[in-house]
């Protein structure tokens, strides 16, 4: 190491310097110990002691320093490459799904079916008696929640498909409400469209208020003066925003819908009252979800109650498919993330090291998807569920029960435009705390402070008319 020694030749002398060199100092030193006097010399030799344990120092803290930073720079590494799961979890903590003792896992449900205007309609109502070792007790309804689907589905699916599922039996079983998840009119779309409004331009004879109606009144003893709530994915939660005065909701869920609240209702006679509404967008559905948050804090600014839940992406995993599939065996689970792993995922084209969905967007058109499903299909295991169930799909006959949920699960896994159950718990508490049901904690909303809409359900008795051409 080279250091600069200063050397004073005189008071008055300028400072000149030289670079160490060990060499010529201890020459220098043999030759200069012999001319000075001992006592000189002993100064000497200690001033050359102390230089040298300055010297010393600032190199150790140097190399001291350095090890700490590499040392820090190693353990970094160690964690990338050994666990960049843990890693991934603090980044999509807010997506992942743990499976908690008390979460809903539950196969499909088994719901009534009622036939209006010539269209199958479904509900479930809450368990009437719940019965204890000692005791019978009669409960009654506290609530009707109305479910409309998105595209290519049917008010079945509420109750079959594995997210949907898990908000109806938290809905019916712990919450205590009726649950109606009409159909909607087109059956080759499947959405909800102007079809299913009453007004001047519906020449078909078929709207949603009147199937409401009609199904209130054909079980009025139940469900007469019952508060009533709304959900709705997709064109469903759009369709919300057209008839939730008509229909006389308190409050609704909007799930993966840009729509607002219009200005003028459909008559163009009146303002749209606006009812306590809480929003779910999915974070891979970007223009969707930024659309989604404008209109909740459009609603916040008038002061009408509101949140807004953002889904983000979750792993795809055996221990997800148990969970949410429980209608196939765990072996089943492992066998399919085998499949996929064995014959699919090359080159992680599928599924990330992490398990996180590389593109779930468009499953039902992507080629190595639909590839992978066939696969599971033509499996052994495959065959064996298949005789043990006579589950069939509620969507499409070509597609197998197994890949409707399966494209349903990667496409929430993903993030991306679809049901989620996913804060279940958070919005049905939302939707009963506003439409001021019994039985709801009062310190789980935040936002806004104002009272929405009073649609009333006393001035509801009128028959539905059935349509003739029905």
């Amino acid at each position: 190491m080279n250091i600069t020694n200063r050397v004073h030749r005189s008071a008055s002398a300028t400072q000149t310097t030289t670079r160490y060199n060990p060499k010529n100092i201890s020459g220098k030193s043999s030759q200069q110990q012999q001319q000075q006097p001992p006592q000189e010399q002993n100064n000497n030799n200690n001033d050359n002691n102390n230089n040298q344990i300055n010297q010393t120092q600032p190199s150790t803290r140097i190399i001291w320093l350095m090890s700490c930073i590499f040392l820090c720079f190693a353990v970094a590494g160690i964690l990338i490459v050994r666990y960049p799961t843990f890693i991934r979890h603090n980044i999509h903590s807010e997506g992942d799904i743990v499976v908690k003792l008390d979460d809903i896992i539950t196969v499909p449900l088994q719901p009534q079916k009622e036939t209006i205007f010539g269209i199958d309609h479904y509900y479930m109502f809450p368990p009437m008696n719940t019965s204890t070792t000692t005791t019978t007790t009669t409960m009654k309804p506290k609530g009707i929640l109305i479910y409309l689907h998105s595209c290519e589905q049917s008010g079945l699916d509420f109750f079959n498909l594995p997210e949907h599922r898990i908000i109806a039996h938290d809905a019916v079983y712990k919450k205590g409400l009726v649950v109606f998840a009409p159909t909607s009119y087109n059956r080759q779309s499947g959405c909800f469209t102007n079809e299913d409004l009453n007004d001047s331009n519906n020449n078909n004879g078929y709207h949603l208020q009147g199937v409401v109606k009609e199904f209130i009144r054909n079980h009025r003893q139940l469900l007469k003066k019952l508060p009533r709530v709304g959900m709705g994915d997709s064109s469903g939660g759009s369709f919300l925003f057209f008839v939730h005065e008509a229909i006389k909701l308190q409050s609704m869920a909007v799930y993966n819908s840009p729509q607002r609240y219009m200005n003028i209702n459909m008559n163009n006679t009146a303002i749209v009252m606006m009812i306590p509404t809480v929003f779910l967008s999915m974070s891979s559905d970007i223009s969707i979800s930024t659309r989604m948050n404008i209109n909740r804090i459009k609603l916040q600014e008038m002061n009408v109650q509101t949140k807004l839940f953002e889904v983000t992406p979750r792993t795809f995993t055996d221990r997800l498919c148990s969970s949410r599939f429980s209608e196939l065996p765990y072996e089943f689970c492992q066998n399919i993330f085998d499949i996929i792993e064995r014959d699919c995922n090359s080159a992680n084209s599928l599924i990330d090291m992490d398990g996180y969905i590389i593109d779930g967007s468009d499953i039902k058109n992507s080629v190595l998807w639909q590839h992978c499903f066939k696969k599971i299909e033509e499996s052994s295991e495959y065959n064996k569920w298949m005789m043990m169930t006579k589950t069939k799909t509620q969507e499409s006959q070509s597609f197998s029960w197994l890949r409707v949920i399966l494209e349903k699960e990667i496409q929430a896994c993903y993030g991306y435009h679809s049901m989620t159950a996913q804060f279940h718990d958070e919005i049905l508490k939302f939707l009963m705390l506003n439409a001021k049901i019994d039985g709801m904690d009062t310190d789980t909303i935040t936002e806004g402070s104002g009272t929405g809409n009073g649609n009333s359900v006393e001035n509801d008795e009128e028959e539905a008319t059935i349509p003739a051409n029905r």
